[in-house]
């Protein structure tokens, strides 16, 4: 008999936040793909819709694929398959715990971690007759619906806790598997001497990951358009040059690339070498020089994080045949793998990048030109002759701020763009380490070529970011006066004072509160990009 069979592994949210790291978030997402794709594998002789792949598209761990599977299957006995599809999930799951790559000096308790991870996994499957091509899409909504409220009974076994353990640091959830660990600087790159992780955390930190992350740490991506600027730097400058062989030296014996953020700010080299490490000082020191060579001091460790996904799919899926939607998973899937290689040629971070979602680690130097060109590369995707769109939220943030605090600031700038009137927005939200958050909202084709001419602005001082802040204080004076009408005459007369060229070109096509208040975020937001693109020496070509 021919079903309709659906089914999903996780649990998502909570698997894939608790990280500290970012190889924490990719390899949770990385870890969540693996043992789906394992599960459609395991419906190799029937159907495939979702994720519609090839099985050596399946087998190659840099094809991404969504926490789903979507069938067309032929059986007697849908419940045995189901159960079948879960072995699979739960065998792969095993496999990449038992081939960790971890130090030798890292003890654990095997069989806790294995059962924190069986425990740990949700299995959910639904399947409904299928009667023809004729009644694929109502017969889709109704599955949908029966997987939404088999989903709804939260069916799994509560945790077992252990007394007298601590808790795992990543999300406090679980007890630590951990019994022993070394101390040394190569130990302590990847685990802090503090750090306790369960089973999760622990697959997540050690497994064998392909391909490789571009970053471990949110410092080392905050620190990459300092990176760029040492680079650019160290060719003409001897004293430079030196120091940078210095610095290498120092990473050499505990497997420290020089180019991570341990090596550029104190808060991270202390949590590696130890106060009586000779090292220490010794990076202190060339540190002090770097600081005063002609590169200078870094700014302040700030990167980007970028969710997205396609507007209202749910709606546009609706009607589809079945034909229509194996076509649009498979345009979805040939998205995924090109915009994966080409974030990863931009110096940027997918952590995930699957069906019609992404998430991603864009260091500020490459923000505006990554996301763009994420949304162009979505727009090329369509359902017949509708084209799809993509709405964004990126959070710019200090790496010291919690991952977990983080998403969630993307998620809600994500919100924030889907709120738009018919989508395809975007929206930018800076959180500094004191102050309050600035979020500057629009569509992509509007807020392109606004960034664009403040960053270069910014770059080329004929825009002071003094400017943005007088524009602040004015609207916040004015936000009870009921003045709005002649703000704009009163936003030009602030850019005439300031003789700034190019903020009098800005506030000319000022007309509204709502303007003003866009202009005075983008000038905000644009400050820590404009910067990082000078430092990384980024070109006329990216800034127009």
């Amino acid at each position: 008999m021919k079903y309709l069979f659906f089914a999903s592994v996780g649990p998502v949210q909570s698997f894939i936040a608790a990280a500290r790291k970012i190889r924490d978030l990719y390899a949770g997402s990385w870890v969540l793909s693996e043992i789906t794709k394992a599960a459609a594998l395991e419906l190799g002789g029937h159907e495939l819709i979702i994720p519609f792949a090839t099985e050596g598209e399946l087998r190659d761990p840099k094809f991404a694929a969504v926490n789903k599977v979507l069938a067309k299957v032929d059986t007697q006995d849908p419940a045995g398959m189901a159960q079948q599809v879960k072995q699979a999930a739960v065998d792969r799951l095993r496999e990449l715990a038992v081939g960790l790559k971890k130090p030798q000096s890292l003890v654990y308790d095997t069989e806790r971690s294995l059962a924190h991870l069986e425990n740990m996994l949700e299995f959910y499957a639904a399947w409904t007759p299928y009667s023809g091509p004729e009644r694929y899409s109502d017969e889709r909504e109704l599955l949908e619906k029966m997987f939404n409220a088999r989903k709804a009974l939260n069916a799994f076994p509560p945790h077992d806790g252990l007394p007298g353990l601590r808790k795992s640091s990543l999300d406090g959830g679980r007890e630590t598997v951990i019994t022993d660990r070394g101390k040394s600087p190569r130990d302590l790159v990847r685990l802090r001497e503090r750090e306790e992780l369960d089973g999760p955390g622990l697959l997540k930190r050690f497994v064998d990951i392909k391909p490789a992350p571009r970053f471990e740490s949110t410092t080392e991506a905050a620190a990459l358009p300092y990176i760029r600027k040492l680079e650019r730097l160290a060719p003409t400058n001897g004293a430079l040059d030196h120091i940078l062989r210095d610095l290498r030296g120092i990473g050499e014996e505990p497997e420290l690339r020089w180019d991570s953020g341990e090596m550029f700010f104190e808060h991270e080299s202390r949590e590696v070498f130890s106060k009586t490490d000779a090292r220490r000082a010794q990076l202190k020191r060339l540190r002090d020089e770097l600081y005063h060579s002609e590169a200078g001091p870094p700014d302040a460790p700030y990167y980007a994080l970028m969710q997205a996904d396609g507007d209202s799919m749910g709606e546009k899926l609706k009607g589809l045949t079945k034909d229509q939607h194996k076509d649009l998973s498979r345009e979805l899937s040939v998205f995924s793998r090109s915009i994966h290689q080409r974030l990863r040629d931009l110096d940027c971070m997918p952590i995930f990048a699957g069906g019609d979602e992404l998430l991603a680690v864009l260091p500020l130097h490459r923000l505006r030109e990554a996301a763009w060109m994420v949304r162009g590369e979505f727009g090329e995707v369509k359902i017949g002759a509708v084209q799809l769109t993509l709405s964004a939220g990126i959070a710019i943030v200090h790496a010291l701020e919690p991952l977990d605090e983080v998403r969630e600031l993307a998620r809600h700038a994500a919100r924030r763009a889907k709120a738009e009137p018919g989508k395809d927005s975007v929206s930018l939200v800076v959180c500094p380490r004191s102050g309050a958050p600035v979020q500057a909202t629009g569509k992509w084709d509007a807020m392109g070529p606004s960034l664009a001419d403040i960053t270069r602005a910014l770059r080329s001082d004929a825009l002071s970011f003094g400017f943005a802040h007088e524009l602040r204080e004015l609207l916040d004076r004015t936000l009870q006066v009921g003045i709005d009408d002649v703000l704009p005459k009163m936003a030009k007369e602030i850019a005439r004072k300031k003789k700034e060229s190019a903020a009098i070109a800005l506030v000319e096509a000022v007309k509204d509160r709502d303007d003003l208040e866009v202009l005075t975020n983008s000038i905000l937001v644009a400050r820590k990009i404009a910067r990082a693109e000078a430092d990384a020496g980024v070109g006329e070509e990216v800034l127009s």
